[in-house]
């Protein structure tokens, strides 16, 4: 609620109130341009600025309005212009098994550069730097879990482990019985456990088609994105491209697109809105 993240403070569950509620208070309001010229009023004493943008070419009024100052988002600049360097950096991770050991570092480098911002943040790692359009296999897929493969497949095992075991700390076992099997995988390898006491022990917790899933799967780090098949793109001959979102909303987005192009706004116009609100 304070930083438009959808996460609520944990004071909405105290015991005790955080202050007394006397009621509303309207203040007598007799119509809706009375109202306007108080809040705007009220927007200037308190030094803040207001941007209004006219979206109403639908057909029906609509405004878009924008206070930075009182606005619930606290996001700095900085905060956004961490993109420029991620940018630069998509189309390495979307052909990333295939790339050299200096590419890698440098995908590795600049993702754990920009690591706090991008999760304090909320980021969807998939939909900014992955094109992929196998979405089930991308389902589980974060940064987190992205820097653990990648750590591994650079030889890193003890990074592997730690990102793995941060990406696992609010999952269930039961749903991500998979994920945890590699975990405990990593932690014998850094204890130069062998290959026979690896797969002794994960038989004994996790039964042994699992176990074996999971050292085949982990055997080789060069084959450790080899199930995720990053930077697929589909195929003009074979896909069906009625399986893709953007394929079932592009009708509705042509029909607005249209009428916003047939029903061109004047911004100019909005000072009439408000020439008693001053």
């Amino acid at each position: 609620m304070n930083n438009a993240t959808g996460q609520w403070p944990d004071s909405l569950f105290y015991d005790s109130y955080s202050y007394d509620f006397s009621g509303f208070d309207y203040f007598g309001r007799q119509n809706n341009e009375q109202d306007m010229n108080d809040l705007i009023g009220s927007i200037n004493r308190l030094g803040a600025r207001i941007f209004i943008r006219d979206v109403s070419f639908l057909q029906f009024k609509s405004y878009h309005i924008v206070i930075p100052e009182l606005a619930q988002d606290k996001r700095c600049l900085s905060n956004f212009l961490v993109f420029n360097e991620l940018i630069k950096i998509t189309p390495l991770i979307n052909k990333i098994s295939t790339l050299s050991r200096d590419e890698m570092r440098v995908v590795q480098k600049t993702l754990e550069d920009n690591l706090y911002l991008l999760k304090n943040n909320h980021y969807n790692f998939n939909a900014i730097f992955l094109y992929n359009i196998e979405v089930e296999a991308m389902t589980h897929m974060s940064i987190d879990l992205f820097l653990c493969m990648l750590c591994y497949k650079m030889g890193d095992n003890e990074k592997s482990y730690l990102y793995l075991d941060n990406y696992l700390k609010d999952k269930d076992a039961v749903n991500y019985l998979y994920y945890f099997g590699c975990k405990d995988y990593l932690s014998l390898l850094l204890k130069n456990r062998c290959l026979l006491e690896i797969q002794s022990f994960l038989s004994l917790f996790y039964g042994k088609d699992l176990s074996d899933e999971i050292i085949e799967d982990m055997s080789n780090p060069n084959d450790v994105f080899k199930s995720y098949n990053f930077g697929s793109f589909f195929s003009c001959k074979t896909a069906d491209i009625s399986n893709f979102g953007y394929y079932k909303m592009a009708p509705i987005l042509k029909t607005i697109e249209a009428i916003k192009i047939n029903n061109p706004i004047n911004q100019m116009n909005l000072s009439s809105l408000f020439h008693n609100a001053y």
